[in-house]
C-alpha cells in the first residue's frame, strides 16, 4: 500500500460540492473493482467501513495516532448497497415512524403505575 492522501483537502472552484475523494484513490478502486465505480461510490463505502464495528476495534489503536486504513472488500457493490442505507437511516432518521415502544412493570396492586418509586432503576442490566 502506497502512502498517499485519500482524502482531497483542497477547496473546490465549486464551493456547493466538494467529493473529498482524491483522483489516485478513484484510481486504486478503479484499478481493483472496475471503472464503473465512481467518488460517490467511494464515499458510500468509507461511511459503511467506517461504522463497521470489527473495523474500528482492529484499528483502534492505529486510528489514535494515523489515518484509517481502508480495505478493500471482496463485494463491493453488497457493501456499498449496505452502507448507502445506513447512510441514509443517519441522514433521514426523523423521516422513520419510531418505533413503538412498550412499558413492561411488575404489576403493583391498585395505583402501582402512578408510584414514581416504580419507574426508579435500581441496576441496570446490559444484554
Amino acid at each position: 500500500m502506497t502512502e498517499a492522501p485519500m482524502l482531497d483537502l483542497e477547496l473546490p472552484a465549486d464551493p456547493t460540492y466538494n467529493d473529498n475523494i482524491t483522483d489516485w484513490c478513484l484510481e486504486q478502486f478503479h484499478a481493483h473493482y472496475g471503472d464503473h465505480v465512481t467518488k460517490d461510490d467511494i464515499w458510500e463505502y468509507l461511511y459503511g467501513v467506517m461504522h463497521a464495528p470489527d473495523w474500528r476495534e482492529r484499528y483502534k489503536h492505529d486510528l489514535q495516532r494515523n489515518l484509517p486504513r481502508v480495505p478493500l472488500a471482496a463485494d463491493f457493490e453488497a457493501f456499498q448497497a449496505a452502507d448507502r442505507a445506513l447512510m441514509d437511516l443517519h441522514v433521514n432518521y426523523e423521516t422513520v415512524d419510531e418505533y413503538p415502544v412498550t412499558c413492561l412493570v411488575d404489576e403493583q396492586p391498585d395505583e402501582g403505575h402512578a408510584d414514581p418509586a416504580v419507574y426508579r432503576i435500581e441496576k441496570r442490566k446490559m444484554r
